[in-house]
């Protein structure tokens, strides 16, 4: 019955703590796995560390040109075109406001995005971002090897927990983005990045792991 009723949620949290039942059945839940590991953190501070470390990706994506045009090719704009495509990422889903909404279909230019990425206009996004994503009961994170067994297990893992949070009656929001852009350099392909943005996932991505 979660099935149907799982969604990322960019709506704003209730900053209330999770009950201990509530801890202790996502994390009996995860325990059914052997190799990755689940975490939740709680604490203020803790929390806004890792907000603030997850929203640099919002800073790399959009100074970044191919980033920002994959981004840009993924939003769907009207109503019909949703109903149409029945994939990608609808702008009402974003909850930005309506005047937000309006200087985001200009900021899809490159050419205007390059000049208001110069006066610092990515980090003011960034900032915003984090203090929602710090608005929260818990961060959560899974920590796997970097096999391919390992993360089709974590995969698994997020599958179940986000269905059991469902159940519990919370919601979920996935931050993905560092993680992997950190994924790419460990990787060898610090190339895709200027040495600017590869410095600010590197130290992003550590201060999580941190």
């Amino acid at each position: 019955s979660a099935i149907g009723k799982r969604t990322t949620n960019r709506k704003s949290f209730d900053n209330l703590p999770l009950k201990p039942h509530e801890i202790s059945v996502l994390k009996r839940t995860a325990g059914d796995f052997n190799n990755p590991q689940f975490f939740l953190v709680e604490g203020k501070q803790q929390k806004l560390i890792l907000a603030r470390a997850s929203s640099v990706n919002e800073i790399v994506m959009l100074g970044h040109k191919r980033m920002h045009e994959l981004f840009f090719e993924e939003i769907v704009w009207t109503k019909d075109e949703e109903m149409q495509k029945q994939s990608g990422l609808y702008l009402p889903t974003m909850e930005l406001k309506p005047a937000q909404q309006k200087l985001f279909r200009l900021l899809r230019n490159w050419s205007l995005m390059k000049v208001v990425s110069a006066v610092g206009f990515p980090k003011i996004i960034a900032r915003n971002n984090a203090k929602k994503y710090a608005q929260c009961a818990a961060m959560g994170a899974i920590v796997v090897e970097n096999t391919d067994l390992s993360f089709i297990k974590a995969g698994q893992m997020l599958e179940r927990t986000w269905l059991t949070a469902i159940n519990l009656g919370l919601q979920l929001h996935l931050i993905t983005g560092i993680l992997f852009l950190n994924q790419n350099i460990e990787g060898g392909r610090s190339d895709l990045f200027s040495s600017k943005q590869a410095k600010l996932i590197k130290d992003a991505y550590h201060q999580i792991a941190d």
